[in-house]
């Protein structure tokens, strides 16, 4: 093993000067061929000839094992930087699913505290919207994807937890079209525009207006929020751009060239106009 290379290399010695005639060994003289016409003695040649076939032999094996090998290092390190991508989402997702704000269930408990003292008889649905909302997110924040009738229903009670605190000054319209069965979606990727639209669509000295509208058509959900800019003292606005920031991150991770996204907005209006494929 040591001397291969050394017989392989094109120039050896070996190759190009045969052995002296008396290491050779002789055929059994019962064998002996008879001498050529011209008297002289030819021998075989032992030993790989230098014509490049043992060459061509050695590449013929060790090409597909270098290729083999390349391949597979190139598989490993591919398959390990995927991996790393998918851990990075999953930890930004799992941040996105228990951003719901502290200051949220302050305002909420206020409310239902103020019903109470009032005794009006919205308390007690108050607190059974917020104990539906606490359930969903213990409950559904493990998961991938969920019954996109589940999470409308998490919407529409978040939604009614943030009625409680308003009033006659705010013009809210729900709009649901279409059947939600037997499709799944990424849960708690649409909650930050409903939060987003309250923050900035709601001021009880102002005449405040907002719509949401959920449309299922062929697989393709259509969710479309809009509200008029009543409110621009917001403490939290920064929170308010870090959280949409993840959700359009979030959206790009989930559904890759299955969702667009449409933003028209200006100094009194803001609209989001999402459209994702389900199927």
């Amino acid at each position: 093993m040591v001397a291969l290379p050394y017989l392989l290399t094109s120039g050896n010695s070996f190759l190009q000067n045969p052995p002296p005639m008396e290491m050779r060994n002789p055929m059994p003289s019962g064998n002996m061929p008879p001498p050529p016409m011209d008297g002289k003695q030819s021998f075989p040649r032992f030993g790989p000839q230098n014509d490049g076939t043992y060459h061509q032999m050695i590449f013929s094996s060790v090409l597909p094992f270098l290729f083999s090998f390349l391949s597979s290092l190139f598989i490993f390190r591919n398959n390990e930087k995927k991996e790393l991508e998918r851990s990075k989402a999953k930890a930004e997702l799992l941040n996105l699913k228990y951003q719901l704000q502290p200051h949220f269930l302050f305002n909420i408990l206020n409310s239902i505290y103020s019903l109470a003292l009032l005794k009006s008889d919205d308390a007690p649905n108050g607190i059974l919207k917020l104990s539906n909302v606490m359930r969903y997110v213990v409950q559904e924040s493990s998961k991938d994807f969920v019954d996109l009738s589940k999470e409308i229903e998490y919407i529409k009670d978040y939604i009614a937890l943030q009625l409680v605190r308003t009033d006659s000054s705010l013009d809210f319209n729900y709009t649901e079209i279409g059947d939600l069965k037997n499709l799944k979606i990424a849960p708690f990727i649409l909650i930050n525009f409903i939060e987003n639209a309250f923050k900035y669509g709601f001021n009880a000295e102002e005449n405040s207006k907002i719509s949401v509208k959920v449309i299922v058509q062929e697989g393709v959900l259509n969710f479309v929020v809009f509200n008029k800019i009543v409110n621009t003292n917001v403490n939290e606005e920064n929170s308010l751009k870090v959280g949409l920031k993840n959700t359009f991150e979030h959206l790009n991770q989930v559904y890759p060239e299955k969702h667009t996204i449409t933003i028209n907005e200006n100094e009194e209006e803001y609209e989001v106009d999402l459209k994702i494929n389900l199927i």
